[in-house]
């Protein structure tokens, strides 16, 4: 029988280990909101029709002047994502000119993307990302702790399996970590454990392949066995998060290493915008 042990609702984990303090990657959605970043404050951040402006993400030269691409999150429209492209003018204006200076900075470089141009120069909080790419093993490490084995993982042994993957020429990306290279850490750290992880639950996707403003709303909806499940869900800009989902009594709680325990219906889930997996996690039983 598994048993987890959650926090009350509203906990947040005060854990050294989150890799940036980026107010919207948090999945949390407080009681009393923090403030948000200083780009996104004023009064046009947030537009009746459009919603919340999430990132600004590219340009263009007009003949009446440089626009900029703005993505838009309406949470209150079961989070509908619309683009648009606004005159810079107005968007310095209305206290948008750091987000408006990144994407000229990035257009004077030789970077392909944008989305890597501000993974290289420490513009991560633009692109709403962890700068160390490295929430899959933490949220990894939080499902085997919940279903009871403790000491599976460590960011150590973590590290120790991600040189040894550099060591075969075949270095993790700090844009992130992949199915099929997280599988690999499970049967690295299985070979290392008396207790396993099974890998043949762990193969199997129940929920995922899910693209668009409905995203959020399914993965609310979607009908969990008893569990724990690792979730790698994405941004608009296709900025993947990976988060533990504990259903229990048929309730969904949220964990990742900002917190702990939190009832999904009072998370922030206004950043997805699709879903690429939700795999169970539990001990291989013989």
């Amino acid at each position: 029988m598994m048993a987890i042990a959650h926090a009350q609702k509203g906990t947040i984990r005060a854990k050294s280990c989150r890799p940036t303090n980026v107010a919207t990657t948090s999945l949390v959605r407080a009681i009393s909101p923090a403030p948000a970043p200083k780009f996104a404050t004023n009064t046009p951040a947030r537009n009746q029709e459009r919603g919340v402006v999430f990132a600004i993400v590219d340009r263009e030269e007009t003949q009446f002047g440089i626009k900029y691409l703005v993505k838009w999150c309406d949470e209150a429209d079961g989070f509908r994502w619309d683009d648009t492209w606004e005159y810079g003018v107005g968007l310095r204006k209305d206290g948008f000119d750091r987000a408006c200076n990144v994407v000229d900075e990035w257009k004077m470089s030789k970077v392909s993307t944008y989305y890597r141009f501000c993974k290289l120069n420490g513009h991560c909080h633009h692109i709403r990302v962890s700068p160390k790419g490295l929430c899959a093993f933490y949220a990894l490490g939080i499902a085997t702790e919940l279903v009871g084995n403790a000491g599976w993982h460590s960011m150590a042994q973590a590290r120790q399996f991600m040189r040894e993957c550099a060591g075969r020429g075949k270095p993790i990306s700090p844009e992130g970590v992949t199915y099929g290279e997280l599988r690999c850490y499970v049967k690295f750290a299985n070979s290392r454990n008396l207790k396993q992880v099974s890998t043949k639950l762990l193969d199997k996707n129940v929920f995922g392949g899910v693209t668009g403003h409905q995203s959020t709303s399914k993965l609310c909806a979607v009908v969990l066995d008893e569990g724990v499940y690792i979730c790698a869900a994405f941004s608009s800009l296709r900025v993947t998060h990976s988060f533990v989902i504990a259903v229990v009594h048929g309730k969904k709680f949220i964990y990742d290493d900002a917190i702990t325990g939190v009832g999904i219906e009072q998370c922030d889930l206004s950043w997805i915008y699709g879903v690429s997996f939700v795999r169970r996690v539990d001990n291989y039983v013989p």
